[in-house]
């Protein structure tokens, strides 16, 4: 039996990666409310992203110049709003660990807070 060589069309399967309609993030927040509380973010900021636009409005005296920072060193394009909500919400994440950090050294018994307790 010989080979057939002939061109074949394409079946009408879809694609494996095709994007989720639009209102799949608007449904998702209805139906994943715990998601802000457990840390997962349902923007659509990368990890290292959010890194770079933190760093950049952390350090900048306006969030306007940040987003201008983040868009020259990263080549995306982040408005001034979102720079300030993205590095508002890292600080009170910190400040969030800080304050648990301090209210578990302070309920430490006196002898082992004399301890230091990064060896």
């Amino acid at each position: 039996m010989t080979p057939n060589r002939a061109v074949s069309r394409p079946l009408g399967a879809p694609p494996p990666g095709t994007n989720l309609p639009p209102l799949a993030a608007p449904v998702a927040r209805l139906f994943f409310p715990l998601s802000a509380s457990r840390g997962l973010a349902l923007d659509s900021t990368s990890p290292a992203l959010l890194k770079q636009i933190v760093s950049a409005g952390s350090n900048n005296p306006a969030v306007h110049r940040a987003a201008e920072d983040v868009r020259v060193l990263a080549e995306v394009s982040v408005d001034a709003k979102q720079v300030e909500r993205l590095t508002q919400r890292s600080g009170r994440q910190r400040q969030e660990e800080r304050d648990a950090a301090t209210d578990a050294w302070r309920a430490r018994p006196l002898a082992p807070r004399e301890e230091s307790s990064t060896r």
